[in-house]
Parts: C-alpha cells; sequence; structure tokens
C-alpha cells in the first residue's frame, strides 16, 4: 500500500494526472478489500469507504458533493469506459483539472458538472487512506488479507541483482 501511495503522489507531483487519477480510484476497492472477511472488494464497500473517509473533505458540512455513490459512478465509467460520465452519476459528469497557475478551482458545480483538482484529490485520497490505514493493520482481517496483497520487490530473474523490480 505504502508503496501504490508513493508512486500516486509522485505521479501527480511530476505531472502524470491520468496516471495519478486512475491509481488513486482504485485505492477504495483495495482498502474494502484488505478490510473485508472475505477479501473481495464491491461497488458497495467501494461506496461505503468513499463516504467514511473521503466525502467529509468535500462539499458542504454533510460532505455531500463528491459522495460514494458519485465517486464510485464516476470511477467505473473512467476505469471501464474512458469516459467522465455515467448514466446514474447526479452530476452531467464528474471533471477532474489538472492544476492551472492561475486558475485554482477544486470541489464545486459548474452547470451541474462537479469540477474536482486532480492534485488535490489525489493528496485527499492518500490522507483518508493514510488514515483508514493506522485503524485498521492491526485487524485480523487486515492481516490476513495483505499476506496476498501484491508487493514490490527485488529480483535477479535475469541476473542484473536488485536493479529489477517485480509485482508478486
Amino acid at each position: 500500500m505504502n508503496e501504490l501511495i508513493a508512486q500516486i503522489l509522485a505521479s501527480s507531483k511530476a505531472g502524470h494526472f491520468h496516471i495519478a487519477l486512475v491509481a488513486a480510484l482504485i485505492l477504495p476497492d483495495v482498502c474494502g478489500a484488505l478490510e473485508s472477511p472475505d477479501g473481495q472488494a464491491t461497488g458497495a464497500k467501494y461506496r461505503a469507504w468513499i463516504d467514511k473517509w473521503l466525502s467529509p473533505k468535500y462539499g458542504d458540512a454533510t460532505g455531500t458533493s463528491f459522495s460514494g455513490e458519485t465517486c464510485y459512478f464516476y470511477r467505473c465509467a473512467m476505469l471501464h469506459q474512458g469516459r467522465a460520465s455515467h448514466p446514474k452519476l447526479e452530476f452531467e459528469r464528474v471533471a477532474f483539472l489538472e492544476p492551472n497557475r492561475s486558475l485554482a478551482i477544486h470541489d464545486c458545480i459548474i452547470n451541474n458538472v462537479l469540477v474536482i483538482d486532480i492534485p488535490t484529490f489525489c493528496e485527499d485520497m492518500v490522507d483518508a487512506v493514510s488514515e483508514w490505514l493506522s485503524l485498521v493493520e492491526g485487524t485480523v482481517e487486515f492481516k490476513a488479507n495483505v499476506k496476498s496483497g501484491i508487493r514490490r520487490l527485488p529480483s535477479d530473474l535475469v541476473g542484473v541483482g536488485s536493479e529489477l523490480f517485480i509485482y508478486a
């Protein structure tokens, strides 16, 4: 999890916003699976995770502008169809913006389009995951599920020593 978080932040900082956004959008699936007794991700777990850990950072006092439902349907549209809209979204679409030196727009609705700043979103997601992780990493479910999780490991499969890394 720490390697994925580090790469999301590094991608965003380097201006690789599409990669950072896609990776940030998978984090709630991973978290939902890691804390689950069956180790599986589901749409319901994704939405609940967002509502609890990320939504309070967005919108009015109830955190309603970027709900678990909104994030889940955007994630489905982007990751599975390469789109910014989904028939079940409460907005016409969600627009994630790259940073602009002269104009900062984040967490607002313009003409029924929810506008989110990518670096801010990535940082908010990473902060939410870090907070979540500090509470669940000692649980039985987490410990059992993390054992089968993917890790970045040094490999000498082709005789080049630890210069080559595998994900296994």
